[in-house]
């Protein structure tokens, strides 16, 4: 009968995320047939490409794709090893099935939702243990506002994925400093998938844990477990990632991108601290803003402080307060902004940490407010209806950007992100737009015959090349290797002159293969994160058995 009450109550939460997660999206994406989103050079855009380029790489049964064909009009993109494609499998496999990009986007979002109210689930319950305190602490967490933002008008897809992670490795974070101090492999396994999300979002954990250590440095001297636990999921951290790492800073150390001449300005982008409270009283989730529910547990904590008797919860709610304060122009950016920490582009990305910090020092305490479960209940409800009316309110303050599924499938594939930052820095992009999709030859002579181009392959045959050179039509990026008659490798480059794109030197006659290869360093990294990963998942099983 236990069995059954528990199946009972797993079965009913799964059913209420799964209500939740749909409702959250029918206002500005389900709604008469509409989706509500920003077109043009919009991470939108940018994104549903990326899926694009994905299902495409896997209907030519490239599993692993380093280059996505699909941008630039077929001319390809290395977006892939700047921005990993971890998260996009289940929407790609969607489009690969044959479903609209209008009826990816909403069951994708769908699926985002879900994984985030589970993973926020079962993060607060290895923590607090406490069903009700899970659950508020979900429904707080998935429909915040900073999260709602993200979602409905950023459309950024790897900070979405990030919040699926951050509470898991909050459990190690919290684990290490406040529990059970061996316990260090959800934090690496939390901010390994942060990484394989969203490349700025690990410099956010980074920064939290660096915070925890300045609060709890007395506990560290007595008990250097703590430090050993940090060393450990650290260590393990960088094996796992390895596979994501190194490609990068090869490809950074080989190519001068568009990326290293962005200046963010981070003074100028911090927001005023009367425009955060405006912003979340409002749940105005087209800004960046803790919204209402957030901003009102973080007053109703404030005014219970003195009855808070757990040191973690103090602290981090104390932490949680100061980074909120960081966040806005009261803190003096301009004196990181000649750092490495002007990656973070914009100071109002703290809003994921806040937001975690806020909800779990609320929902920890919540039963102590909310003492039955009709309360509970009715918190839940208020907590999805703002939500809900945020999606509407979003509609109603920009109805011109509420765009029919029919206008929505039609892709933009020059939507590389407003910054451009993965072109190499010889390129311009609207160069592309008028250039020839067949290989030229620029110097010398040469016949071209049997010209093909399947994804980031081509082959064509070529007569009497006399000192020629050739151009191709795909952007180079290291990696890009040529065969002549499958015997004879010949060098790709890239040509500054003609805007990017790859170029050989021919001479004779003969069939040339251009394709893209994974290097050395992609096929080491991926192989010892993958071993990482086996063993990882051996030593937990093992444990278990024993």
């Amino acid at each position: 009968m236990i069995i059954n009450k528990k199946r009972l109550s797993l079965v009913l939460t799964l059913l209420i995320f799964a209500i939740s997660s749909i409702l959250i999206l029918v206002p500005s994406q389900i709604a008469n047939q509409h989706i509500w989103t920003y077109l043009g050079t919009s991470d939108n855009r940018f994104h549903m490409m990326r899926i694009e380029g994905l299902s495409d790489a896997l209907k030519n049964s490239n599993v692993f794709p380093k280059i996505n064909m699909s941008f630039i009009d077929g001319f390809g993109y290395v977006v892939n090893l700047f921005y990993s494609n971890f998260m996009l499998y289940p929407a790609a496999i969607l489009r690969l099935l044959g479903l609209s990009m209008s009826e990816v986007t909403v069951i994708y979002f769908f699926i985002l939702n879900f994984l985030t109210f589970i993973s926020s689930f079962w993060s607060f319950k290895k923590i607090n243990g406490f069903y009700w305190n899970s659950l508020i602490f979900s429904f707080m967490y998935t429909l915040s506002a900073y999260r709602l933002h993200n979602l409905l008008f950023r459309y950024d897809l790897g900070e979405l994925g990030a919040f699926i992670f951050l509470p898991i490795a909050f459990v190690g974070i919290y684990n290490i400093f406040y529990g059970d101090k061996k316990q260090w492999i959800a934090l690496t396994l939390g901010i390994t998938g942060i990484i394989y999300c969203h490349p700025l979002s690990p410099l956010l954990v980074a920064f939290l844990i660096l915070c925890c250590v300045v609060l709890n440095i007395k506990e560290i001297r007595k008990d250097l477990q703590i430090i050993f636990s940090l060393a450990k999921a650290t260590g393990v951290s960088i094996l796992l990632s390895l596979a994501y790492f190194l490609p990068m800073i090869e490809q950074l150390k080989n190519m001068t991108f568009k990326l290293v001449d962005a200046k963010p300005n981070l003074e100028l982008s911090a927001s005023k601290p009367m425009s955060i409270m405006t912003d979340s009283f409002n749940n105005n989730i087209s800004q960046p803003t803790l919204g209402v529910i957030v901003f009102l547990a973080l007053i109703v904590m404030w005014l219970n402080y003195k009855y808070i008797e757990k040191k973690s919860t103090r602290q981090l709610l104390v932490l949680g307060s100061f980074l909120l304060v960081m966040s806005t122009n009261l803190f003096p950016w301009i004196i990181v902004q000649k750092t490495f920490l002007k990656i973070l582009q914009f100071p109002w990305r703290l809003d994921m940490i806040i937001t975690l910090l806020f909800c779990f020092v609320f929902a920890e305490n919540a039963v102590y407010f909310f003492n039955t479960n009709l309360k509970r209940y009715l918190l839940l409800v208020i907590i999805l209806v703002i939500g809900v009316a945020s999606g509407r309110n979003l509609v109603k303050m920009y109805p011109n950007n509420s765009i029919s599924y029919a206008k929505y499938n039609s892709l933009d594939t020059y939507s590389i992100g407003a910054g451009q930052e993965y072109l190499p820095l010889s390129s311009n992009l609207e160069d592309f737009k008028t250039m020839s999709h067949n290989p030229r030859v620029v110097t010398g002579f040469s016949e071209l015959s049997a010209y093909k181009k399947q994804g980031d392959i081509i082959t064509l045959r070529f007569k009497d090349a006399r000192k020629t050179k050739l151009i191709l039509p795909i952007l180079y990026y290291k990696g890009y290797t040529g065969i002549i008659n499958n015997q004879e490798r010949i060098k790709v480059t890239a040509s500054k002159k003609y805007n990017g794109l790859a170029t050989v030197n021919l001479t004779g006659s003969g069939i040339l293969k251009v394709k893209y290869k994974k290097t050395l360093i992609q096929r080491v990294s991926a192989l010892i994160s993958t071993v990482t990963l086996f063993i990882i998942i051996g030593f937990r099983i093992f444990k278990k058995a024993i």
